[in-house]
């Protein structure tokens, strides 16, 4: 009897296709995360902001100010942006940044708007 000996071309070219699908999936995850982390940052350097500016003696100025300067300490976004609006009743502010990027192809912006009523003294 002959033996017939296994045939393994193209199992090198199998391999570096699992491989890369496989690191390709998990840069995926980890950008989709930064995205997420990203966002959360915006969104508590938006509520800061927010805080600040609807106490009674803020002012928009107070919430942008407040905003950036949590932006600052916390870090995983890029390019943010802030901006505040105070009415007699309403405050909104609206942070707009860009995630940190690990794949050159996602470029998803980050935009968190708050909004809440200005602190008003009532006897």
């Amino acid at each position: 009897m002959t033996r017939r000996r296994r045939d393994e071309r193209g199992a090198l070219t199998a391999t570096v296709a699992v491989l890369v699908a496989v690191l390709a999936l998990f840069f995926a995850v980890v950008q989709i995360s930064l995205w997420f982390y990203g966002r959360s940052v915006a969104t508590t350097a938006a509520r800061h902001g927010l805080d600040a500016a609807r106490i009674e003696s803020g002012t928009a100025g107070d919430g942008i100010t407040m905003a950036n300067q949590f932006l600052d300490q916390a870090g995983g976004v890029r390019g943010a942006s802030v901006s505040a609006e105070r009415t007699a009743t309403d405050v909104e502010v609206t942070v707009i940044a860009d995630a940190i990027t690990v794949l050159p192809f996602f470029d998803v912006p980050i935009t968190v708007t708050i909004d809440g009523p200005v602190e008003r003294f009532v006897e």
